[in-house]
Parts: structure tokens; C-alpha cells; sequence
């Protein structure tokens, strides 16, 4: 994954203090998956003029059963991310992992109380 960015903010106070705003983004990502298990594997780093930030992150998944592409799919997920510039280390999301035919939705709630919520949909 690759990519580029520029920070809108115009505060002092931002991420590793920003004197020049635009950064690049740059990860890699591994997963192994069956109708039954999954784990992921992924790091990435923002690099700019003034900035060097990385994170890690590893999932484990368990799917309590499994279902056919036009029943709803629900995995049991653990997450752990790792971030350079976090005070908390390392940061522990158990989740839940919807999956209806092409939409995809994850919701938890960190052990630091952190809500997660991410969405995924193909056409």
C-alpha cells in the first residue's frame, strides 16, 4: 500500500509537530484466511520532511460457524496495534466482524475504551 497526504491542521501541537505538512504513507499487509480462521499481519509507516511515525498490527479471528456468501457472517476478532507515537502500548481491540454478501462491517471497543468502527463495500 502506498499513498500521500497532506495535513490540514494548522496547529503546532499535531502529530510530531508538522512544519512541513505533507507526508507519504507506505505498508505492507499478509492475512491467511478459511471459513473458519483468520489472522492478519500488517506495518506502516508515515514518512515526511519533519515526520516519522510506524505502527504494527496483528488480528486473530475465530467465526463461530460457518456461512454460505448469502447469510450473514460473524467472526470474533482480537486486534493488537502497536504505534510509534501512542502512550498506550500496546493497544488491544476485541471486535466483532460482520459479513453479508458483499458489505463488510467491524465494530469493538478497546480495552482503553476506544471505539472501532470500520465499513468495507464491493460493487
Amino acid at each position: 500500500m502506498m499513498g500521500a497526504g497532506y495535513n490540514l491542521e494548522d496547529s503546532r501541537e499535531t502529530l510530531n509537530h508538522f512544519e512541513n505538512r505533507s507526508f507519504g504513507f507506505i505498508g505492507l499487509q499478509t492475512d491467511y484466511e478459511t471459513p473458519r480462521i483468520y489472522t492478519a499481519l500488517s506495518g506502516f509507516s508515515l514518512v515526511g520532511p519533519s515526520i516519522r511515525a510506524y505502527s504494527g498490527r496483528y488480528r486473530l479471528g475465530v467465526a463461530p460457524y460457518i456461512a454460505k456468501f448469502k447469510e450473514l457472517q460473524i467472526w470474533m476478532i482480537g486486534q493488537i496495534d502497536y504505534m510509534s507515537d501512542m502512550e498506550e502500548q500496546p493497544h488491544v481491540t476485541p471486535m466483532l466482524r460482520f459479513f453479508y454478501r458483499t458489505v463488510l462491517w467491524e465494530t469493538g471497543v478497546s480495552i482503553s475504551g476506544v471505539y472501532w468502527f470500520q465499513m468495507m463495500v464491493h460493487f
